[in-house]
This record gives structure tokens, sequence and C-alpha cells, in this order.
């Protein structure tokens, strides 16, 4: 079985130039558990929703934060059993191709 017919491309990922207040309204449009953080086509890792809601300083670049990511993947040959064991490891609903 293929993973990648089931990886969301219309959700862009975070980067590290964007705000604190621009990642909670991704978090809040979007019933997602984590986002994307890339930076040169690169992934640096992923925000939890938790983390982002306990910020105060909303006009903060995320660049202040990266140390609050996460860091887990995957490749296109996972397979879903494989898949389904990060997301659970991970406590995390969503993972997105960053290309």
């Amino acid at each position: 079985m293929n993973i990648t017919d089931y990886i969301l491309n219309e959700i862009k990922p975070l980067h590290l130039k964007g705000s604190v207040k621009t990642a909670k309204k991704m978090f809040n449009n979007f019933p997602i558990t984590h986002f994307c953080m890339v930076e040169n086509d690169m992934l640096l890792g992923c925000f939890a929703q938790e983390d982002i809601q306990t910020i105060e300083n909303n006009d903060a670049s995320l660049a202040a934060y990266k140390h609050l990511l996460n860091s887990f993947f995957t490749d296109e040959n996972a397979t879903v059993l494989e898949l389904l064991k990060i997301f659970a490891d991970n406590d995390t609903n969503y993972y997105t191709r960053f290309k």
C-alpha cells in the first residue's frame, strides 16, 4: 500500500520567519496536532499545538521557539503499520509532505 496517497499536500508547513500568531491561527483552522517546520526545503521538526498555545508573545518569531520542535518523520516507503506507530509514539494525527 502506498502511503503517499494519504499524505495531505493542501496544508503548507510553517517557516522560521513566521509568527506565533500565524501558527496559532493555523492550529485553530485545522484539527491537527502538529505542523511541520521547514527552512530551505529542509524539515527542521514539528511544532505541537499544545506547545504553541502556551506561548504568550503572539508577535514573536517562531525561530525563537525552535527548541520546542519535535523530531519525527517517515519516508514514502513506510508501511501503514510503521506510520501508525510513528503517529502513536508522537501523539500526532497529521503528517504532510513539504516538497
